[in-house]
């Protein structure tokens, strides 16, 4: 997923822009629960935003939040407490060095997944769009041994990089069922190769750098896996090993011989896969399809295609971070976007249901209260099946309904 990191107010108390403060309707009937729908072995799930919510304890602490969630989802994934600004920094002593990894926000998700019943996903060991800038801004090359260090140490940083997705892996284990091992590796236009190379001095925050093919190399997603495949055998964790990206879930299901590169980013994806498989040492499970959509997406026949690639590498597909956004620019939604809301939710429920291969939904968050959506694509929001009051919308009856006539 693109980077959504924001201060926990904003996250907690500024509500979803527009059409957020109305005032709910009363229901035309009350919805089932998804979870009590959805066949055994498919899974439904859902981010949580922020441990505070969920935390009884907290002066942030949402009850209707929780019973929602509770209620509807058998799975939830941190939105951002696992990443990679939990790595606060590199400490040296006697024994050698150390990370130091704060793992406060991360353990309490990890608890109320444990005290729920809930499966917990985790998301993302190595993602290029998060790196500490306690480690960007000391790093430099070492021309004597040919290679990218971590300047107050001279390690290599693929050492320290190895040994952060050990602590973590090793931390959640028996807790975690499933890893994002890297996010996003493959950029946005063809080739579909790395992103632009990483430079500190031209690199900010916003823009598309990446830090780790720069300073690891190209091959740095098979590494991470060949790492984590290592990790999960000495610790008998048994988690399942993903990569996950966004706009690589429609397959044509062409392949044309005559040109050099990947038609699609989908195919690129499906390579890179297949790259993973292929790497001695490293083990691969799946691939994540964040799916984060724009209201009236019908999914068919395309993902059905791409599914079937995937199916004959031996690999499963996930829907991890399913929303579809509606243009609002400071109004609210019509009755006519909601229905075409509700129709991108169904075609997804049918895909996921009737495709073998394909192991479940998560949303990314379920209610428009704390949706990311509104503060990284101007004027649009509104995305999920529950409003900013957490009342469900058609998108949950357009999936209760796909659900019922599987």
């Amino acid at each position: 997923m693109r980077l959504r990191f924001t201060a926990l107010l904003a996250v907690l108390l500024v509500p979803a822009l527009g059409w957020a403060a109305a005032p709910a309707k009363p229901l035309a009937k009350a919805p089932v629960a998804l979870k009590t729908l959805f066949p055994q072995g498919k899974l439904i799930g859902a981010a949580v935003g922020n441990d505070a919510i969920i935390t009884p304890s907290n002066a942030h602490y949402d009850a209707a939040y929780n019973r929602t969630l509770l209620q509807n989802f058998n799975t939830i994934v941190a939105e951002n407490a696992f990443k990679g600004w939990i790595w606060k920094g590199r400490a040296c002593g006697e024994r050698g060095c150390h990370n130091v990894i704060d793992f406060s926000h991360a353990d309490r998700i990890a608890a109320f997944a444990r005290a729920n019943h809930l499966r917990l996903r985790g998301h993302v060991l190595v993602y290029y769009h998060v790196v500490p800038a306690w480690l960007s801004q000391q790093t430099k090359y070492d021309a004597k041994q040919r290679t990218w260090v971590y300047a107050p140490t001279h390690e290599p940083i693929r050492v320290l990089l190895r040994d952060y997705v050990r602590d973590v892996m090793t931390h959640f284990k028996g807790q975690v069922f499933e890893w994002d091992v890297v996010n996003e590796a493959v950029s946005d236009k063809a080739p579909f190769g790395p992103w632009p190379a990483w430079n500190p001095e031209t690199c900010s925050a916003t823009q598309h750098c990446d830090f780790w093919e720069t300073t690891i190399g190209p091959s740095y997603p098979e590494r991470a896996f060949v790492w984590a495949n290592a990790v999960d055998q000495q610790t008998g964790a048994g988690a399942q090993l993903f990569y996950n990206d966004y706009n690589n879930d429609a397959y044509n299901g062409i392949d044309d011989p005559g040109f050099s590169h990947p038609l699609t980013k989908a195919e690129a994806v499906s390579d890179l896969a297949y790259k993973i498989q292929h790497t001695p040492g490293a083990h691969i499970d799946g691939v994540g399809l964040q799916a984060h959509l724009k209201a009236g997406t019908i999914w068919g026949k395309r993902q059905r295609n791409l599914a079937r690639r995937y199916q004959k590498l031996g690999l499963d597909l996930m829907v991890t971070e399913l929303d579809a956004r509606i243009p609002l620019y400071g109004k609210r939604p019509t009755r006519r976007q909601l229905r075409q809301q509700a129709r991108t939710y169904a075609s997804v429920t049918r895909f996921v249901l009737g495709t073998p291969n394909v192991q479940g939904m998560l949303l990314w968050g379920f209610t428009d209260r704390y949706s990311w959506i509104p503060r990284w694509q101007h004027g649009w929001g509104a995305g999920l099946p529950f409003n900013a009051q957490e009342q469900p919308k058609p998108a949950l009856f357009a999936m209760e309904k796909a659900l019922r006539a599987h």
